[in-house]
């Protein structure tokens, strides 16, 4: 028996190798490559991560707070911003790699499944076309299961290490939201389930999509692109700002709290509209909150392979991800986040944060993203990469 498990571990190697070889071939020859190479550039030198600092949040008051109530004024540094590629730096050596060396492959599994996973999503046609259009489906980004079961499905799913995911069972209002309304009819009524997270006594709630097991949070906002007051995108919403920032902050120490041993805790909070995305990453060890500029997934009829591939370094963030370099820890300002509370209030983040049931007692049931600057820090310990010309 162990003889034929054996065998068919080699099996399954050599298929996702042969699989992956074809892959790197297509993209290197697909006449989107020197758009994926300016991508991965612009990644590396604009495309920016900025340090936020606490000025106040209701985060330690001493009774619970949902996510929807949630209230965490920050503070842009706007000195402290820095390059995307500078918090991802194994999976940009991963893509250099693969654009720079001839019939190189990956050592590691994760990375080929990862590398794989990618560029199937680059090269599929379905893929490519469900980006393209999503924007123009009314009658899925005007509702926010719909919206949410297409982006987890066709996006999400696509781009992280696994395909599993958990949709918040509280937003699922019929019968007809038990599958996929894209067009693919994909059945998806075993996909809900509880997504509560925190705890009673501190910030709380709900998260409208986890991606994979239950490790990144993904808010789902239905605001049209274009529709927001002042002609502003629905990433600068006060509201959308504060549930973001409480997720991912919650999300940091839940994610020590059952995985001691992960290789760095920053970790991100996704939010999405029908086109567009921004992410919050907050490291609960070294007390540094980032935030990332907005981002799309099509400029107008075209694929944003810059957004595409900022999405799946996030979505990979446990393996592609460097976390903080020694230079950002000691360059970077801290959010401050336990500032005012008690030792009970920082116990409960440390160490009893959960999953699942979550039910709180609460007392209580304007940020210009694109204002941030690009000129950015490359940290002096950040590897130089080479693309190809």
């Amino acid at each position: 028996m162990a003889a034929l498990c054996e065998l068919d571990a080699k099996r399954r190697k050599v298929d996702l190798d042969d699989d992956l070889e074809f892959l790197i071939k297509s993209v290197k020859q697909h006449t989107s490559l020197p758009v994926i190479t300016s991508s991965l550039k612009a990644l590396c030198e604009v495309e920016a991560m900025t340090v936020l600092t606490i000025e106040s949040s209701n985060a330690c008051l001493g009774y619970g707070v949902p996510f929807s109530n949630a209230f965490c004024h920050t503070k842009l540094q706007m000195k402290e911003s820095y390059t995307f590629a500078s918090f991802f730096v194994p999976g940009m050596s991963l893509m250099e790699k693969v654009l720079n060396t001839k019939d190189w492959l990956p050592d590691d599994d994760f990375s080929k499944q990862s590398l794989s996973r990618l560029l199937s999503f680059l090269t599929d046609k379905g893929s490519i076309n469900f980006i393209k259009t999503l924007h123009k489906r009314e009658d899925i980004f005007n509702n926010e299961t719909r919206l949410s079961v297409a982006l987890a499905e066709h996006v999400l799913s696509k781009l992280a290490p696994k395909s599993n995911y958990v949709l918040d069972n509280d937003c699922r209002r019929t019968k007809s939201d038990n599958e996929c309304r894209c067009g693919c009819h994909s059945f998806i009524d075993d996909k809900f389930g509880d997504t509560s997270i925190g705890h009673y006594s501190v910030w709380h709630g709900n998260i409208d999509i986890f991606v994979g097991d239950l490790e990144i949070p993904v808010l789902i906002n239905l605001a049209k692109d274009t529709d927001s007051p002042g002609g502003r995108t629905f990433i600068e919403d006060f509201h959308i700002k504060q549930q973001m920032l409480s997720q991912a902050i919650v999300c940091s120490f839940l994610q020590k709290i059952r995985h001691r041993n992960l290789k760095h805790f920053l970790i991100p909070c996704v939010g999405m509209s029908a086109n567009q995305m921004i992410f919050y990453m907050y490291d609960c060890k070294n007390d540094v909150l980032l935030q990332s500029r907005a981002m799309t997934l099509n400029d107008g009829n075209e694929l944003n392979y810059t957004g595409i591939i900022a999405l799946w370094l996030v979505l990979n963030y446990k393996n592609l991800g460097s976390g903080l370099s020694e230079y950002c820890v000691k360059q970077m300002s801290k959010a401050d986040f336990f500032k005012g509370a008690d030792l009970e209030t920082e116990n409960i983040y440390k160490e009893r944060l959960s999953v699942g049931n979550i039910h709180g007692r609460s007392m209580c049931e304007t940020l210009d993203c694109t204002s941030i600057r690009r000129v950015v820090t490359i940290p002096p310990d950040t590897p130089k990469f080479v693309w190809p010309s």
